[in-house]
């Protein structure tokens, strides 16, 4: 077997090589196996055989049946469901996943530059950031806030749409007992009293549709105003809610002092690193946790980006990114960034 690089092997090409069929005198077709001779070898007049024992099949397939059930391989966007939105403070670029081991033994994923070591990211303001940290703080506290803010955008908006169909409907019945009044009193003089009540009784139904559908909307606008704010992002799956992050973040900025995140409406959010503590050494299972966001962070926050030029011009020229070809205002909104050329 031979790949199409020789210089580099990877797990997913091993686990091809281990299960190509071919190699037991089978084709696979449509997920069903069918015995091939022509898949199998002989020399020098030897009996056509498989090229690999079907016992040594069987027991890589044995092996590899028990590899599979390993947490290690479940699938990325499930365990990172943040990928693409976290972005180096320095650079601008989208950070990836490195796993590795501690000293203690216990694997870690941590989010990671990896244009650092290539040269095309420097200076000051770099940090990584364990990726179970970032997540569970996205989880707790940030979804809170995004969904706090997007339901109040809402709701005055929608608020403000039914206090305008109030008002309208209080004008139409207001006008509808003038006319209601106006065309009774013409039609005493000229119907007589079963043509009246017929006419009195039209007019009766009209206006008590309009004074239904008032109080239905004075009943829609109470609950609207006295609503309560209900966060249930973290009731959504991994996947759901990395999905709902990406509606509503354009991205989250990770700096040596914490972290920076826009949304998709030009807020600003930050939350700085738990300060660590004085006079203790630092353990292998140690890790640096993330404040709940809070005022003097989210003051200070573009602060911690080191150069907005250069993670200006890394967002639109991304190849793949969300921003590319955007304008400059959008990555960073003029209230707080004055782009210049």
């Amino acid at each position: 077997h031979k790949g199409k690089n020789a210089r580099y092997v990877s797990e997913q090409r091993v686990k091809t090589l281990l299960n190509n069929r071919s190699y037991i005198g089978q084709w696979s077709h449509d997920g069903v196996a069918r015995d091939c001779a022509a898949l199998l070898v002989s020399r020098d007049g030897e009996e056509p055989r498989t090229a690999v024992p079907l016992e040594v099949f069987e027991l890589a397939q044995s092996r590899l049946a028990g590899y599979a059930a390993s947490p290690s391989l479940t699938a990325a966007s499930e365990k990172r469901p943040m990928a693409g939105l976290v972005i180096c403070a320095c650079c601008g670029r989208p950070l990836h996943v490195n796993i590795g081991k501690l000293v203690n033994g216990v694997r870690t994923a941590r989010w990671f530059c990896p244009y650092r070591s290539r040269g095309l990211c420097s200076g000051p303001g770099y940090s990584g950031i364990r990726v179970e940290v970032l997540q569970e703080w996205a989880q707790t506290y940030l979804a809170d806030m995004i969904c706090a803010e997007y339901l109040q955008m809402r709701s005055e908006r929608t608020y403000g749409s039914s206090a305008g169909e109030l008002l309208q409907a209080e004008s139409q019945l207001e006008a509808h007992r003038k006319a209601e009044s106006q065309r009774l009193a013409k039609a005493v003089e000229i119907l007589d009293h079963e043509q009246l009540a017929l006419v009195a009784a039209e007019l009766r139904t009209q206006r008590m549709a309009l004074e239904a559908r008032l109080v239905e909307l004075r009943s829609k606008v109470t609950r609207e105003r006295t609503s309560s704010v209900d966060s249930n992002l973290r009731k959504l799956s991994s996947q759901a809610f990395g999905a709902s992050l990406r509606r509503c973040v354009k991205w989250i900025a990770v700096t040596d002092r914490g972290v920076t995140v826009l949304t998709e409406w030009g807020a600003y959010i930050g939350a700085a690193f738990e300060p660590a503590p004085i006079g203790r050494m630092i353990q292998p299972g140690d890790h640096r946790k993330l404040l709940p966001p809070g005022a003097l962070a989210t003051k200070d926050c573009l602060t911690w980006i080191p150069d907005h030029h250069r993670f200006v011009v890394s967002q639109q020229g991304l190849r793949y990114g969300r921003l590319r070809g955007a304008d400059p205002n959008q990555i960073l909104p003029p209230n707080t960034y004055a782009w210049s050329d």
